[in-house]
């Protein structure tokens, strides 16, 4: 469609077309001067009657101004009146929120209207707008001085009834963690390793891992919580808690008496899934070496090892992978001869 005709379309009665109109010209730019014209034709839709048509100019205004930087300031302050109170439309505040925070984060400088803009919002209920303040939360935090009132909105969002906010909470915080006292994160995390959403687990136990070889996280109140994740019904939540639980060992080898039984009964013996059992291979690559020999033959890992190398069978690649770093492991690594496989086989004597 010609540029001519869509800039009709803005000013259509339509507001499909007034927003179909505003998304293809600001798509359509391809140098500085095209985003300087298109600018002037769309910006003045940013009131717009329609909620989604002003949604739409907000994003334009931002992704024009990325392309021509000399119009950020005048879409900051275009932008300001849509990000607080003034705009009714959640949906509105929210896009021009998330807009303004890609234009912060290019130029920090410019992020001097954050305070205000978050003073505005904090209050909000509504999902999609907390999803934005988190960013600009972490902006601010990450840029400029911060207040305990933001720090504190921000914990108390983990609790919140909505498992988005919750996630994002996490994700939120696994970038900012070292603003926050570890006493007061370390027991908001473990309550959120065992949240009902899976999702959120998982995030919680990424956020964790990111923590762990930093802070000094209570390794008593830990270990039962990792070991309980060994069984969770979601697989992405174990393939997390496996990655976490040896990279605290590649941190504290000792932990290993804590959780080798767990890693050898729960997943090398009895899992299914071959993905999981491959990465737990893979992991345990990495630290066997590590291990103490009296830890490693305690759990019997030598023997399941062995399990492995003979009885799964080659007939895909991904059995295939672990049949053969099994053996690896066990012969490469541990330095079991075939002699001594063969001694692992025998029943033991009673």
């Amino acid at each position: 469609m010609k540029k001519k005709r869509l800039r009709e379309w803005l000013e259509s009665p339509k507001a499909r077309k007034r927003r179909i109109a505003t998304e293809k010209l600001t798509k359509s730019v391809k140098n500085s001067e095209e985003a300087e014209k298109i600018y002037e034709n769309v910006k003045t839709l940013i009131n717009d009657e329609d909620w989604s048509v002003r949604s739409k100019v907000a994003t334009s205004l931002v992704e024009l101004s990325l392309e021509e930087g000399d119009l950020r300031e005048e879409t900051i302050t275009i932008l300001k009146s849509k990000a607080t109170d003034a705009e009714e439309h959640p949906n509105v505040r929210s896009t021009t929120i998330k807009g303004l925070v890609r234009l912060f984060e290019t130029d920090p400088s410019l992020g001097g209207e954050v305070p205000t803009i978050l003073e505005e919002n904090l209050g909000s209920e509504n999902a999609a707008v907390q999803l934005a303040i988190l960013d600009l939360s972490k902006f601010l935090i990450k840029h400029r001085e911060t207040t305990e009132e933001v720090k504190n909105w921000i914990l108390e969002k983990l609790k919140s009834d909505n498992s988005m906010i919750r996630r994002k909470t996490l994700e939120t915080l696994s970038e900012i963690y070292e603003t926050f006292d570890t006493e007061v994160l370390e027991p908001l995390l473990l309550d959120r390793i065992t949240d009902q959403n899976f999702e959120v687990r998982k995030v919680a136990l990424t956020s964790m891992r990111k923590l762990y070889p930093w802070q000094e996280i209570s390794k008593d109140a830990l270990k039962p919580m990792i070991r309980k994740r060994l069984r969770d019904p979601s697989l992405e939540v174990k393939k997390e808690v496996i990655t976490l639980i040896f990279e605290m060992m590649q941190h504290s080898p000792t932990l290993s008496e804590d959780f080798l039984n767990e890693i050898t009964d729960e997943i090398l013996r009895k899992t299914k899934n071959e993905e999981l059992l491959l990465l737990t291979l893979r992991l345990l690559e990495t630290v066997i070496d590590k291990i103490p020999t009296q830890i490693v033959n305690r759990y019997k890992l030598p023997k399941t090892l062995d399990i492995l190398a003979i009885n799964v069978p080659a007939n895909s690649p991904k059995r295939k992978r672990i049949k053969i770093l099994a053996r690896r492991l066990l012969e490469e690594v541990l330095g079991y001869t075939v002699e001594e496989r063969q001694k692992l086989r025998k029943p033991a004597d009673h």
